[in-house]
């Protein structure tokens, strides 16, 4: 009864660097990198990207080949990684299918990628509801944090200090107890877990 499909992904609600620049292709800001790139060619930029938040596109792998790998070899500190958000493209935000469909024109193009926070936050249920709203497909490697209720997780950020002990919307869920995996493996890991360490992707969203 907690489930609400959209298209191919799902609704879950559950209980229970700084661096130098190198080169003239790079731009540094606090926290982010803008990478110029250009697929006028035919060249692809080679990222495996999550978009199952409608708000957030976030890099989950680097391929073997392609424009960001080679700007790799050379970027230093300044590389772009896994769990980067792409926040701009040609100066401009926009949704993730906004941006995905900017990324794969075949052009020259500067993507500004935001470097992400890995929390790491354990959690007892004693009980309690999570009070989780999520989104999921089985493809994912990846669980996204759609809102927050009532619950485990609310009372835990209240009581938390740190933002970096917080869960916060747009947050990814990337492993349980060190454990990754696809999405469906993760919720069961959380669904039947009594104490458990969650390990995020967290953003400045």
């Amino acid at each position: 009864p907690n489930l609400d499909k959209t298209d191919k992904e799902v609704a879950v609600k559950i209980d229970a660097s700084s661096g130098e620049s190198h080169g003239p292709n790079l731009d540094k800001t606090d926290k982010a990198v803008v990478v110029k790139i250009d697929t006028s060619g035919g060249e692809s930029h080679g990222l495996n990207l999550d978009k199952t938040d409608k708000e957030n596109l976030v890099v989950m792998k680097i391929g073997d080949y392609g424009l960001i790998r080679e700007y790799n070899k050379t970027a230093g500190l300044a590389a772009v990684k896994v769990g980067d958000r792409i926040s701009k493209v040609n100066g401009v935000g926009g949704t993730a299918k906004e941006l995905m469909a900017k990324i794969g024109a075949k052009a020259p193009m500067e993507i500004e990628f935001e470097h992400c926070i890995e929390k790491q936050i354990n959690f007892e249920k004693k009980g309690r509801a999570l009070g989780l709203s999520l989104i999921m497909n089985d493809k994912t490697t990846c669980i996204t944090v759609q809102r927050i209720d009532a619950g485990l997780i609310a009372d835990s950020n209240a009581a938390a200090t740190l933002p970096t002990g917080q869960v916060k919307v747009h947050d990814k869920i990337m492993a349980i107890d060190g454990k990754t995996g696809t999405a469906p493996s993760l919720m069961a890991d959380i669904k039947a877990k009594e104490t458990f360490t969650m390990t995020l992707y967290s953003w400045n969203i």
